[in-house]
């Protein structure tokens, strides 16, 4: 599974849970994103990773897109068009 995966499914079925129980599992998955990142050389999308995860977990408020993440296996056949479409915008300009 993808960490971006990873971090909406924890989000979207424990946030209701205790702070604490949220920081410990946050805590523990930079852990592993570092270890695993660090093997593969990959540290874009580290970054990207522990951003994402600091956006959900650590901030009150992240932004205008609370709680309407989605993982891409979710998504509709509509709603994956228009991800790629704009996906293809951001490289194509």
């Amino acid at each position: 599974m993808d960490c971006f995966d990873e971090i909406l499914d924890f989000y979207n079925h424990n946030v209701n849970r205790s702070k604490s129980f949220s920081e410990l599992w946050t805590v523990t998955y930079m852990i592993k994103i570092m270890n695993e990142f660090s093997i593969n050389h990959n540290n874009f999308k580290a970054k990207n990773c522990l951003l994402f995860l600091l956006n959900l977990l650590m901030i009150d408020n992240p932004d205008y897109l609370h709680k309407k993440g989605k993982k891409i296996k979710d998504l509709t056949k509509k709603e994956l068009k228009v991800l790629l479409k704009s996906l293809k915008s951001e490289f194509i300009s």
